[in-house]
């Protein structure tokens, strides 16, 4: 090819001008890279060039100023041509002439300075001629593939390290036509003549399984296309991890809809052969009670190589092996060579390379092949996005798992409580109608025969009707009870006027005991939330309270006196009612099992019925009961009771 078509040539690509060169940054002007040439230039190290502002470097006429304006200047319009005082070595003043050209790497803009001094015919010729010989050495190194078309479409120029993507050594186009060579390839076609009309065209193409980045130029002369000037940079790599990021985005989306541990290790180590093209993956969960790793999914390659018929044949990982190790440092690791680790989970298995990768305390992802092939940057980084999409998914089935095991909990016991309500309403059935019923008739019975008998048969007849009469009682309490666990009575609630009640069931208590006294000091106008079975609870505290208070720490009787004090306080929410008596008190270790079914202090010689009720009618009005030792050295009941 001629001498003069090559200059004409990168002079329409690079706009070429003689050494020194320099680059800059579009915005600040500063220097960022200078040539030896530029250097000498200016006399100046080019470390200490490299971050200089241009007036540093000028005469006082030229400002760092009016630099960065034309530097941002060649920015936007794409060239900028400027004369430059420069002050040289010995503090000489040099006139120079200064093209700047916008460069774009990668989609970074850098503005490119090509300095020269003022020269004319023959010593131009041979700048020009020596700066050609340089470009070209250049562009042949760059990983791209330059070239020129005339305007027939023909290859005057073809040039660049990016031909050998394509089996083409450098200039091998020249001569042929684009619509011949690139015939089967209509997006080159389209471009190539929309070029040749005239028009600046930048696309993404596809030549055979390669992707290249090209720019089209038409160079004009007297208005019409005498050449089109191209760069083509090849994005095959890229595109490909694009590709995987937009797969792997695509498959790790079906773990959302993964609920077992299984399912998650399946979907993941077929998702790691299909984007990450490694044949070797398998999941290991952690066993926390056998501090084991177990295996728990795998790729069918892997399985066989393994020799095994299901993933679960595949050897545990213990305690002491170096898989092991990496799951408890927590950090991924590369085996580069598996058949030299000290202490396999798998010895004698002729895996090559291997990437470990923890699922925090989940279990391990090991991806690999069966041949030394080390991972590179994109495969590792895909792949630490598939274990943190592994690690969320397993959160996630380890948070359903928890779940559903509360739900079945729940669901048993809403079933039992349902059984346990059913048998409740079966005896309340038969307490209301039966054994109240049959008691009736019993006590009417007996109050005919205390009418018309005397003397021994008359108490005779008055002790069955006072039994009766306790029966009936009893039965009434067993029936709220049931009433109250069942939820039955939950809404039969109303206010209650609270000084009445105590004071009524203080008066019974103290005719109990000879000496007995029940000290009240109620609130007169306060009510709460109760039921007509409010009187029958204080009855019951307060009897205690007599009862106890009147015998020593053994139970025996002791001489009648016992004092028993009632007080009341009240606060927005709560009215609270405390019994205090003066009796030997009640142990604190059996202060809270003397409300459960049965339940009584150690000495008592009750059923433990009665405290067992009222605890449960207190619960029933949303209320509280506790004992607490008292100031008099008794026990105090302290009644909680929500204010109406």
């Amino acid at each position: 090819m001629p001498a003069d078509m090559d200059d004409s040539i990168y002079a329409n690509i690079f706009d070429a001008t003689p050494e020194p060169v320099m680059v800059h940054h579009p915005e600040t002007g500063r220097i960022l890279d200078a040539n030896q040439a530029a250097c000498e230039l200016v006399g100046r190290d080019c470390e200490q060039l490299v971050g200089a502002t241009v007036g540093e470097i000028s005469t006082a006429g030229f400002t760092t100023e009016e630099a960065v304006a034309a530097i941002r200047r060649a920015a936007d319009d794409g060239d900028h041509h400027v004369a430059w005082e420069v002050v040289g070595p010995e503090g000489q003043q040099r006139s120079v002439e200064v093209t700047l050209e916008r460069l774009d790497v990668d989609g970074t803009v850098r503005v490119v300075a090509f300095v020269r001094e003022p020269t004319e015919g023959r010593e131009r010729d041979r700048d020009r001629i020596q700066w050609s010989e340089q470009v070209r050495t250049m562009v042949n190194n760059l990983p791209v593939v330059v070239f020129a078309l005339d305007a027939d479409g023909t290859f005057t120029h073809s040039a660049g390290k990016g031909l050998s993507a394509l089996g083409l050594e450098q200039g091998e186009l020249t001569g042929a036509s684009i619509f011949d060579v690139y015939a089967d390839y209509p997006e080159i076609i389209d471009a190539a003549e929309e070029a040749l009309a005239g028009d600046e065209v930048r696309v993404t193409q596809s030549v055979e399984d390669l992707v290249f980045e090209t720019w089209y130029q038409p160079v004009f002369e007297a208005g019409e296309v005498a050449q089109v000037v191209g760069v083509a940079r090849n994005i095959t790599e890229l595109k490909r991890r694009e590709e995987r990021v937009d797969a792997l985005s695509e498959a790790t989306n079906d773990l959302l809809y993964t609920h077992t541990e299984a399912a998650v290790a399946e979907r993941v180590t077929e998702i790691a052969e299909r984007v990450i093209d490694r044949p070797i993956a398998a999941m290991w969960a952690y066993d926390g009670d056998d501090t084991v790793l177990y295996p728990v999914g795998a790729t069918e390659t892997a399985i066989e190589f393994a020799g095994v018929d299901i993933p679960k044949d595949l050897p545990d990982m213990e305690p002491g092996s170096d898989e092991m190790a990496i799951f408890d440092a927590g950090e991924p690791a590369v085996i580069e060579d598996y058949t030299e680790l000290d202490a396999p989970s798998a010895p004698g298995v002729p895996l090559g390379t291997l990437l470990c990768l923890p699922l925090d305390d989940h279990g391990l992802l090991c991806v690999g092949s069966t041949t030394v092939e080390p991972f590179d940057e994109s495969e590792r980084h895909l792949l630490d996005i598939l274990s943190s999409t592994a690690t969320a998914a397993l959160d996630r089935v380890a948070r359903e798992t928890e779940l559903n095991d509360q739900r079945a909990e729940l669901a048993a016991s809403n079933e039992a409580l349902q059984r346990r309500r059913d048998q409740m309403e079966f005896f309340n059935s038969i307490l209301r109608h039966d054994i109240l019923n049959g008691m009736n008739v019993i006590r009417a019975r007996g109050d005919m025969l205390a009418s018309e008998l005397d003397g021994d048969h008359g108490a005779y007849a008055e002790t069955i009707v006072e039994w009766s009469d306790d029966i009936v009682d009893l039965t009434r309490k067993v029936r709220s009870v049931l009433q109250t666990l069942s939820d039955e009575a939950s809404a039969e609630t109303k206010p209650v006027e609270l000084a009445p009640v105590v004071e009524s069931a203080a008066r019974r208590a103290a005719s109990m005991t000879p000496g007995a006294t029940v000290d009240v000091s109620v609130h007169s106008d306060v009510a709460v939330t109760a039921d007509d079975l409010l009187h029958d609870v204080f009855g019951n505290i307060l009897t205690n309270a007599v009862e106890h208070g009147s015998t020593d720490s053994h139970g025996q009787d002791e001489e009648p006196g016992v004092a028993v004090e009632v007080t009341t306080s009240v606060d927005e929410e709560t009215v609270t009612v405390r019994i205090a008596d003066d009796g030997p008190g009640i142990a604190p270790d059996v202060r809270d099992r003397i409300f459960e079914r049965g339940g009584k202090s150690t000495d008592s010689g009750g059923t433990g019925f009665g405290l067992y009720f009222v605890d449960a009618m207190i619960a029933s009005y949303g209320g509280q009961i506790r004992v607490e030792e008292s100031d008099k050295g008794g026990a105090v009941f302290v009644v909680e009771l929500p204010k109406a």
